[in-house]
């Protein structure tokens, strides 16, 4: 059984993750590396392209100073979208049996693949 691990960033180079989300990162790589050691072999799909950005910067910018509201951008359906569509052309060149996204639904919400999800 061959696993597809999901990220939204690159679970093996270290250097690139963002410091806001470093406790993330650092769970989603004990993850990985536990499930190596346990011999499971593993298609990383990680390093998703960051696509929208300023849109979503301009709509965050909006609800905090004319709103006055919290507008958490990686909510937004376009983002989680394009998440989908990068991650399921990666899973069609993919031989895994199962698709793991240790994260959180957001990047696996739109997700159409014929590969079990598993969060």
């Amino acid at each position: 059984m061959k696993l597809a691990y999901i990220t939204e960033y690159d679970v093996l180079n270290k250097t690139s993750w963002s410091r806001n989300l470093q406790g993330l990162c650092t769970a989603g790589s004990y993850i990985a590396q536990e499930l190596t050691e346990q011999n499971v072999p593993i298609d990383y799909i990680g390093a998703l392209a960051k696509r929208y950005q300023i849109i979503t910067r301009a709509k965050w910018s909006i609800y905090r100073n004319i709103y006055k509201k919290d507008y958490y951008r990686s909510y937004e359906p376009i983002i989680s979208k394009n998440y989908a569509r990068q991650i399921e052309q990666k899973l069609k060149q993919s031989n895994a049996s199962v698709a793991l996204c240790p994260e959180n639904i957001v990047l696996i919400a739109y997700i159409e693949c014929k590969q079990p999800l598993v969060l």
